[in-house]
């Protein structure tokens, strides 16, 4: 049995039977199979601009002290830790906000499978199992209600229409796809860039903020929640007959 069959007592059909068996009701997704219903809390995409606001405000009204620890910890149960409750966790993504193992799955393909993905993005995404649900099936996209094979969240959007050439990278299933011409273009563009210009192009690149969810995986209080930041990188090993090194620059910017 599959972590979404065991969290929503039904296993994952097609993707409308899957959305037909769901209701969103305010922040809150409910299962019309077992009855049971999480908190999904709030999505949104902003930018590194609009981040840069709100935390300088915030830090304006911060006091005490950072404090730092290294830990090596199983990132799916950590999110049932108590300590945990109310935190921000950054989680690795494509830029769709999802955890296709390749370009060629696409939401279609449902989330269940990402218990056979061990790394920290699917992980996180199963431990709020419920957000995750909402992010592939009923997130808002162009006006029209879930992410598509068609329609999908992009928070490359608009760094890519600031680029050379950005318009021709292909986005498919949250992985961005370019031609040596299209990264030549771009390395080019950024070498002649100031330190200024350089974060200003910065500023344009967007993360997914999926605020105040529950943790559905086990282990975990009832209560407990988590928001979650939705952050990725350039799918660099994932371009076949490209060589790594000419996607250096643009990659790099994306890290900054």
């Amino acid at each position: 049995m599959s972590w979404f069959e065991k969290l929503t007592g039904f296993r994952e059909l097609g993707y409308a039977q899957t959305q037909a068996q769901f209701e969103v009701i305010g922040n809150r997704l409910h299962s019309r199979v077992n009855g049971r219903s999480w908190q999904v809390g709030v999505l949104e995409t902003p930018s590194l601009a609009e981040l840069r606001v709100r935390s300088a405000t915030v830090r304006e009204a911060t006091q005490g002290v950072l404090r730092v620890r290294n830990i090596a910890a199983d990132a799916h149960q950590l999110h049932t830790w108590p300590e945990v409750n109310g935190a921000l966790v950054q989680v690795a993504s494509q830029f769709n906000l999802l955890e296709m193992p390749g370009y060629y799955v696409s939401p279609e393909d449902g989330v269940s499978a990402y218990e056979h993905d061990l790394t920290q993005g699917p992980a996180c995404a199963r431990a709020a199992g419920a957000a995750t649900i909402y992010r592939n099936y009923f997130a808002p996209v162009g006006g029209q209600i879930g992410q598509t094979r068609a329609r999908q969240i992009d928070t490359l959007a608009d760094l890519r229409a600031a680029l050379p050439r950005g318009d021709e990278i292909e986005m498919r299933n949250g992985y961005a796809l370019a031609t040596p011409d299209i990264l030549r273009a771009i390395d080019t563009k950024l070498a002649d860039l100031n330190d200024a210009e350089r974060d200003s192009l910065r500023a344009l690149l967007r993360i997914g903020l999926h605020h105040d969810v529950d943790v559905t995986a086990v282990g975990a209080l009832q209560g407990q929640r988590v928001s979650q930041a939705y952050c990725s990188a350039l799918p660099v090993n994932y371009n076949h007959g490209t060589d790594p090194a000419t996607w250096a620059s643009f990659a790099c910017l994306v890290l900054e």
